[in-house]
């Protein structure tokens, strides 16, 4: 029961929800209690608050009507109604547990499920399966439930989906890892938990950065206990035990839409607005004329950022050149078109989606001590160019340089590759981000999380300290 950390109960008998409760409570689940008495829109209100626990297992009666030997099709689209109000807002796996004693009343259910997900654009349940009341009782008291009974089905599935048991395992280890986490605060000694909590704001953010923006101090501050007390809960043997097994695996190749998937889930966070600018903030700006015509003339701009996205994104000068030769050389219309065909996908195209469909991006590198301390005035940024990932192939090349780091991130549902240039750097106030902000000229925002950004910042800074040295050998 290891991977269970709560169930919800839906019936329209009180006396079976008190027993699979207390059943469920002996095992150290949770219950949900939902007891339906013939009102479906005050049980649809009661599975909307139940749904905010986010729920991984629903056991429900099936004949909430009392209507006869079989479910009736009201009983099913009942069932599922409820269901659908309890997950809505799920987005990971689920799984219903439907009391009867036949299988084909299941497959009824779930096809009454599938059929209102489809139409809501629902989250499916990961399995569902049948439970017979009978079976789920002591062999000595027929009014006494047996937990493990109850959740024989949902124990058997999980063996064979190893990875969703070991994701479940997890997800209940956090919690004991937060409990945890907060039990170690609460044992500082010689101190106050508002002293504590004081003090551990002032180190994530530093004394200056803390009024206003408290929660986001005491968020980042205990997510470094909470990443300990994870580390204890995976040395526990179940644990390892269940990783292993689910790790057994041959390694998959990685496709391109996973690891821009990846590389946003490890190392980006999407971030709502706020007032205040991190080391890490990544903004996103539709024009860069308005910050290089602050020190030069309009050409002179033009001829900059023509570099500056060529540094960024350079074209590969032979295969051009062996595309264009292709197509001076074609000597009939079939070859013309085919060669036309080829320069257009390979080049035109991409040409066209970089210019139009791509974003500059200021990327924030101060150290976290200036952050914290608040000693820069002026916030450093370097600069960079968000593109569709689709663009930058053929002639088109965005192979790793010193002085470009890329990385490859989904944003808005669509594939990009983010590109920041050492060579480029700006240093703006915080007002003056803010205002830009306010104003539109950076439209959008989010964070370049630790994991990489102490890479990338290195990076930078090895690139613009070194020693350049001219010779004659």
């Amino acid at each position: 029961m290891q991977e269970v950390i709560s169930a919800v109960v839906i019936d329209d008998k009180i006396s079976d929800i008190n027993g699979i409760s207390l059943a469920l409570c002996q095992a150290g689940i949770s219950s949900l209690p939902i007891h339906y008495q013939k009102d479906a829109t005050a049980t649809k209100n009661v599975c909307k608050k139940v749904g905010a626990t986010s729920p991984r297992i629903i056991i429900t009666d099936i004949q909430l009507q009392q209507s006869g030997r079989d479910p009736s099709s009201t009983d099913l689209a009942l069932v599922a109604s409820f269901v659908f109000e309890i997950t809505k807002d799920l987005t990971g796996p689920y799984i219903v547990l439907a009391w009867t004693t036949r299988s084909n009343h299941v497959e009824k259910l779930s096809d009454t499920i599938e059929k209102l997900c489809k139409a809501k654009s629902a989250n499916r349940p990961l399995f569902i399966g049948a439970i017979d009341k009978s079976d789920c009782k002591s062999d000595d008291d027929a009014n006494v439930y047996i937990a493990d009974k109850i959740l024989v089905k949902f124990q058997e599935h999980l063996k064979s989906d190893k990875q969703i048991r070991a994701l479940l395992n997890w997800e209940k280890g956090v919690m004991s890892a937060a409990h945890r986490a907060v039990n170690s605060i609460i044992s500082v000694p010689n101190g106050t938990l508002a002293s504590t909590l004081y003090q551990l704001g002032i180190q994530s953010v530093g004394k200056d950065n803390l009024n206003g923006h408290e929660s986001t101090a005491i968020n980042n501050a205990i997510s470094n206990i909470l990443y300990d007390e994870l580390g204890q809960e995976s040395l526990n043997t179940y644990s390892k035990d269940i990783w292993k097994d689910a790790l057994d695996v041959n390694a998959p190749k990685v496709s391109e839409e996973a690891k821009h998937q990846l590389n946003s889930i490890l190392h980006f966070d999407m971030l709502p607005k706020e007032d205040i600018v991190f080391p890490g903030d990544v903004f996103i700006c539709q024009d860069l004329v308005p910050f290089f015509s602050k020190f030069t003339n309009t050409s002179e701009c033009g001829k900059q950022l023509k570099q500056f996205i060529d540094n960024l994104i350079p074209r590969d000068e032979k295969q051009l050149r062996s595309i264009r030769d292709k197509v001076k050389s074609a000597t009939n219309a079939e070859g013309k078109k085919s060669a036309n065909k080829k320069f257009r996908e390979k080049y035109e195209k991409p040409r066209l989606i970089i210019r139009d469909q791509s974003h500059f991006v200021f990327l924030e590198i101060s150290p976290a001590c200036d952050f914290s301390n608040n000693k820069r005035q002026l916030k450093p940024f370097a600069l960079g160019l968000i593109t569709p990932s689709k663009a930058i192939d053929g002639v088109f090349k965005a192979t790793p340089t010193t002085d470009v780091l890329r990385c490859k991130i989904k944003w808005n549902d669509i594939d990009y590759t983010l590109m920041v240039s050492a060579k480029y750097q700006i240093q703006l106030s915080e007002q003056y981000v803010m205002k830009a902000a306010e104003d539109n000229l950076f439209t959008n925002r989010f964070r370049m999380r630790d994991s990489l950004l102490q890479s990338w910042v290195q990076s930078i800074a090895q690139y613009n300290s070194r020693i350049g040295t001219i010779s004659f050998q």
